[in-house]
């Protein structure tokens, strides 16, 4: 599957998700509306990777994130069509 890099973006950002402890997995994910959950920020990505046009690239802001179980990305989690996945500290 496509590039998921913990590194810089390749091209055109298509989409930026926000994540902070303080936010609420039924928000958008815009820095003003961030999701909680990392799980939550990952199906937002899922839903769109398939087509992308630029890169996607997750924010996490500071504080802890409490996790019941692991996180996992898998060959769901790819990026498409050239570009990147990126997620990142704020």
């Amino acid at each position: 599957f496509g590039p998921l890099t913990a590194g810089i973006l390749h091209s055109a950002v298509q989409a930026t998700y926000y994540v902070s402890p303080e936010g609420s997995d039924s928000n958008p994910g815009t820095l003003a509306a961030p999701v909680r959950t990392l799980n939550k920020a990952r199906d937002l990505v899922r839903g769109i990777r398939a087509n992308m046009t630029g890169d996607i690239e997750v924010v996490l802001r500071g504080g802890t994130y409490p996790l019941a179980s692991t996180f996992a990305l898998t060959e769901l989690d790819g990026a498409t069509n050239g570009h990147t996945i990126v997620y990142r500290a704020y």
